[in-house]
């Protein structure tokens, strides 16, 4: 069982080593802004005023992560650092020069920390930790996980395999452990959302803003004293280009993933099995796309993000051909290097061209091994079962589904208790199709996702046969 100074310590270590390179921000090896000629009304400079926003930065992260560290288990809360001061010194700092390289990674770096104190985020992620202390044993949420791209229906509850699990659609298998929580203050997953999409969201991308404007500056750097390290004796570590384009590409993801996130309502009715039974329902919102674009902006920000790695390989691969000295860099690189550096970013072009249309793929679904004796020796022949397919990614994120329940075939859902004591149901999904001819897939293509597939060839992919058929499918829940 985790512990809500565990869940605080997570949220918070993440970030420690980005503040060990914001505490060296000062620490540039060229003029990082227009000249730091302005000043903010009151005699001070840009680079004043960073250095003071740094002061300010690095008291704080000094005293509140390493009690934090020492105390994973204390009382700390992550509203209990206040980034807002260093934060607007920033942007004090951007409104004298708004070329200064070091306020923009400042500003970059606090925007995303000031969001730890938001109290919204913070009061969710107490119901989330009293509602995962409610359940006895190991914590199991029942809060649906969309991975980016969403690789299925409901990746987050649990499931077994059982009648409903024959047509690749596992609804639910939830134990007793369940009506446990019925009593406890559900987190609502629409909350968190609406804090990400107007809180967090704007601040990811002004990070990524300031972040954009540092990676065009070729030539900015800044290096990671041994002070800063926590080894005075320690060389210091130059931040160099391709570098700041790795976090501007990780920027870019983790937008990516919210906006995924934000995409679709993601709300149980209630965590109960009357609630998990009526969100399966074709007509419930539950799984419907939200309001806004969410998935295109996330394929988007995930390709401008492939594309900032790809630089950053680009720029490795100019390091390791010049012959300098790498050993003070972030990452390090040599003429050894470059092959794989090579194979990496054809790798990831290939990848990216998946997104540029129809693509023809071999998947392996199924693969063995037949060995035997051959009176000598022993012999193995492997063997791979694969299906060939075309897929559109672009179609996933541009042309979604409004539902992914609209994938399948016409259905009701009912749920039977069978013992209160024990805490059993039954819970059946029942066809609307009588027969399995007419049992059809509404959307096979999945809006051009699947370019091509018809709903035959969809039963034959998923192994589906009239044998194995039966309009109505139950599942014992206890």
């Amino acid at each position: 069982m985790f512990t809500r100074g565990m869940v605080r310590l997570a949220m918070l270590v993440s970030f420690t080593v980005a503040a060990a390179f914001l505490w060296g921000v000062g620490c540039s090896s060229d003029d990082s802004g227009t000249g730091g000629d302005g000043d903010n009304g009151n005699g001070l400079n840009a680079d004043s005023i960073v250095l003071l926003a740094n002061d300010s930065m690095g008291a704080l992260m000094n005293e509140m992560i390493t009690v934090t560290l020492d105390n994973p288990d204390s009382s700390f809360r992550p509203e209990d650092i206040d980034f807002s001061g260093a934060y607007n010194m920033y942007l004090e700092a951007l409104a004298a020069d708004p070329g200064n390289n070091d306020a923009r990674f400042g500003a970059a770096f606090c925007a995303l920390m000031t969001f730890m104190g938001d109290p919204d985020f913070n009061a969710f992620f107490e119901d989330l930790a009293n509602f995962a202390d409610s359940i006895d044993g190991s914590p199991i949420s029942m809060i649906p996980q969309v991975s980016l791209g969403g690789a299925g229906l409901m990746t987050g509850i649990p499931y077994t395999t059982g009648g409903l699990g024959q047509i690749g659609f596992n609804p639910v298998a939830l134990d007793q452990r369940i009506a446990e929580t019925a009593s406890q203050d559900d987190p609502v997953i629409n909350d968190l959302q609406t804090v990400f999409e107007n809180a967090l969201l704007p601040l990811v991308s002004e990070a990524r803003s300031y972040l954009e404007a540092i990676v065009a500056d070729t030539s900015y750097r800044f290096f990671i004293t041994g002070e800063m390290q926590g080894n005075p004796g320690a060389a210091s570590i130059e931040v160099d280009n391709a570098d700041f384009r790795v976090f501007l590409a990780a920027t870019n993801v983790f937008e990516s993933m919210i906006e995924v996130f934000l995409a679709r309502n993601l709300d149980l009715p209630s965590y109960d099995m009357q609630g998990v039974a009526q969100a399966m329902r074709q007509n419930h919102p539950f799984l419907s796309l939200r309001a806004g674009n969410h998935m295109g902006l996330a394929l988007d920000r995930l390709l401008d993000g492939s594309a900032q790695v790809r630089a950053a390989i680009e720029a490795l691969i100019a390091e390791a051909n010049s012959g300098d000295n790498q050993d003070d860099d972030l990452i390090p690189v040599g003429i050894d290097d470059i092959d794989d550096l090579t194979e990496a970013r054809d790798s990831i072009l290939a990848w990216e061209a998946y997104f540029t249309g129809p693509t023809d793929l071999n998947i392996v679904v199924d693969e063995y091994t037949d060995c035997y004796w051959d009176g000598q020796d022993i012999q193995c022949d492997y063997y791979e079962e694969t299906i060939e397919m075309t897929v559109d990614l672009r179609q996933w994120f541009d042309n979604p589904l409004t539902n992914l329940k609209d994938f399948l075939p016409g259905y009701a859902v009912s749920l039977d208790t069978i013992s209160l004591v024990d805490d059993e149901y039954e819970l059946c999904l029942v066809w609307t199709a009588t027969t399995f001819a007419t049992w059809e897939f509404p959307n096979p293509t999945i809006n051009g996702f699947l370019p091509g597939l018809t709903s035959d060839s969809l039963k034959t992919m998923f192994g589906l046969t009239s044998e194995m058929w039966e309009q109505t499918m139950c599942d014992t829940i206890r």
